[in-house]
């Protein structure tokens, strides 16, 4: 068995009030029922050094020292029963671990409020902050893209999850395999939809959720919204 299937049937375990930790060498999971991630197991994992190498992120990289994340789960504390659900696609994973966020996940969280849950996947899986290089999320990345490219095909008719494209502006032309690959699967999905920013309101006058916009102006949720986008007229 492949193991990007293994992975979605974790995922389904996930979904269903999943409790507690489980750790394999190929994946671990992390969390509880409102709040989750799926990585990769003791087979991928940073070294101490190489987890002081992130700096002021190193005790989350020491607690949680797997290399690469494919899925994070959070439930939505709206307290209206909207039987909806959105999954965004980032670009990788930053330091964001269970019942702490980073402010890219929490950005996004802030952006879906009227879901029942937010569920996150990224074109490249291995997490790092910044410093990465291109060739290191490629070569890197082979369960990961299988497991999103399956995913979104089991998706990709459900009225019921709307699909963000997350993975911030700029990013067409460098990694234009994976993402070619991403919206000829959601090219036939009405719901599917870009983040928008108000270049007035943030002050700014970049239009797209950029790392300025993303990571540094207030309450996201004041300065953009999410945009219905049309991948067929792309």
């Amino acid at each position: 068995m492949e193991k990007h299937k293994i992975l979605k049937e974790i995922i389904e375990l996930n979904k269903k009030n999943f409790r507690g930790l489980e750790i394999t060498k190929d994946f671990a999971i992390k969390g509880d029922e409102n709040s989750s991630m799926i990585f990769s197991g003791t087979n991928e994992q940073y070294t101490k050094k190489e987890c002081a190498e992130f700096k002021k992120y190193e005790n989350k990289f020491v607690e949680t020292p797997f290399k690469h994340r494919y899925y994070a789960y959070y439930k939505n504390k709206n307290n209206v029963l909207t039987h909806k659900g959105i999954v965004y696609i980032m670009f990788n994973p930053s330091h964001a671990i269970p019942g702490d966020v980073d402010d890219s996940i929490n950005n996004c969280i802030n952006l879906a409020k009227k879901y029942d849950y937010i569920e996150i996947l990224n074109l490249f899986s291995l997490r790092k902050p910044s410093g990465y290089k291109k060739t290191e999320l490629s070569d890197s990345n082979d369960i990961n893209k299988k497991f999103i490219l399956d995913y979104l095909e089991n998706i990709v008719d459900n009225k019921n999850i709307d699909v963000v494209l997350a993975w911030g502006h700029g990013k067409e032309k460098d990694y234009k395999e994976i993402i070619d690959e991403i919206n000829n699967i959601l090219k036939n999905k009405n719901n599917v939809f870009i983040i928008g920013v108000d270049a007035q309101k943030a002050n700014t006058y970049i239009h797209h959720a950029n790392s300025q916009i993303w990571n540094g102006l207030g309450k996201i949720e004041e300065v953009a919204k999410l945009v219905p986008y049309n991948l067929i007229e792309v």
